[in-house]
C-alpha cells in the first residue's frame, strides 16, 4: 500500500489548490558589498533552494525550489550600495500557484534571514521586510542601469517570467555633445526585456520602464503593450523611454513594472 499513497499524496501536491504569493525581505548592514554578495550565495543551499543564476556585478542571484523535480517556488536577490556605509540586500520569495502544502514564502523568509545573520551578525531587517507583496509591487523590480548587459528581473506571474532588462540603445554621441548647449533637449533610450512563456497561455502585459538616478528619481519612462505568446522562450521586446539627453550621465537604474491587461 506504501506506493500507491505515495502516488496519491504527490497528485494532491500538483492539484489547483491555492494562488501565486509573494513574501519579500529586505535587510541591511554595514559589510562590504561582495561579502554580502558571497554570503547570499552561500545561504541559497542552506535554505533548500537551488541556485539558477548569478551576476556578481549587477549583484542579482536567482534560485528556484523544487519539489519532484518540479517548480514550487523561486527566489530572486538584489544587493546593493545603498549608500556608502550601507549595503541593502532584497530578498524575494515566490510560491507558485497551484500547490497544496510546501510552505509559506513568509517562513523562507524568515529562515533566509536566520541562516543570512549567521554569516552577517549585523543585519538588520528594515522597514518593509517580510510582508506579503500585493500584486502591483511583486511585478516590479529595479536593478542597476547597465549598458549592453542584460541583468535579472526574475518576475514571476504563473508560468510566465519576465527574464531581464538591457540597455541595448542610447543617445549616439553628436547628440550627446548637442546637450551640452542645449540642457532640455530629449533622446530616447531602448530596453530590450526578455521573457519566456513556456505553458502560461497568451497573455497581455503593459511594460511601464523608468530610469532613475541614484537617488531613485525618475529621469525619462517608457510605456508598451506587448502579448506575451504561449511557448515562446527568452523573446525580446523593445520599450523607448524618452528623456534629457544631458541626464544620461546621472542614470544608475532601471524600474520594470509589469501590468496584465485583459
Amino acid at each position: 500500500m506504501r506506493r500507491p499513497l505515495l502516488l496519491f499524496a504527490a497528485m494532491l501536491l500538483a492539484l489547483e489548490g491555492s494562488a501565486q504569493t509573494v513574501a519579500v525581505g529586505r535587510y541591511t548592514t554595514s559589510q562590504e558589498l561582495t561579502k554580502v554578495f558571497l554570503a547570499n550565495l552561500r545561504t541559497i543551499p542552506n535554505t533548500k533552494f537551488t541556485l539558477r543564476s548569478s551576476d556578481k556585478s549587477g549583484g542579482t542571484i536567482q534560485a528556484v525550489r523544487l519539489v519532484r523535480n518540479q517548480e514550487l517556488g523561486s527566489l530572486f536577490v538584489l544587493v546593493t550600495q545603498e549608500d556608502p556605509k550601507t549595503v541593502l540586500v532584497e530578498a524575494t520569495f515566490t510560491r507558485n500557484g497551484g500547490w497544496f502544502g510546501g510552505g509559506d514564502p513568509r517562513d523562507w523568509v524568515r529562515e533566509y534571514a536566520e541562516q543570512l545573520k549567521a554569516t552577517i551578525p549585523d543585519l538588520t531587517e528594515s522597514e518593509g521586510g517580510n510582508d506579503l507583496v500585493n500584486g502591483a509591487s511583486r511585478l516590479e523590480r529595479v536593478v542597476p542601469f547597465r549598458l549592453r548587459e542584460p541583468v535579472p528581473l526574475g518576475i514571476t506571474e504563473d508560468r510566465v517570467t519576465i527574464d531581464s532588462v538591457e540597455v541595448t540603445g542610447w543617445p549616439k554621441d553628436a547628440a550627446i555633445k548637442k546637450a551640452e548647449a542645449d540642457p532640455e533637449a530629449k533622446s530616447k533610450v531602448v530596453v530590450e526585456i526578455a521573457y519566456s512563456n513556456r505553458d502560461g497561455g497568451d497573455v497581455t502585459v503593459e511594460y511601464f520602464v523608468e530610469i532613475l538616478d541614484e537617488a531613485g528619481q525618475a529621469l525619462g519612462e517608457g510605456r508598451r503593450e506587448v502579448g506575451l505568446d504561449e511557448g515562446e522562450v527568452g523573446v525580446t521586446h523593445r520599450v523607448g523611454v524618452t528623456m534629457r539627453t544631458a541626464d544620461l550621465a546621472k542614470a544608475a537604474q532601471i524600474r520594470v513594472k509589469v501590468s496584465p491587461r485583459p
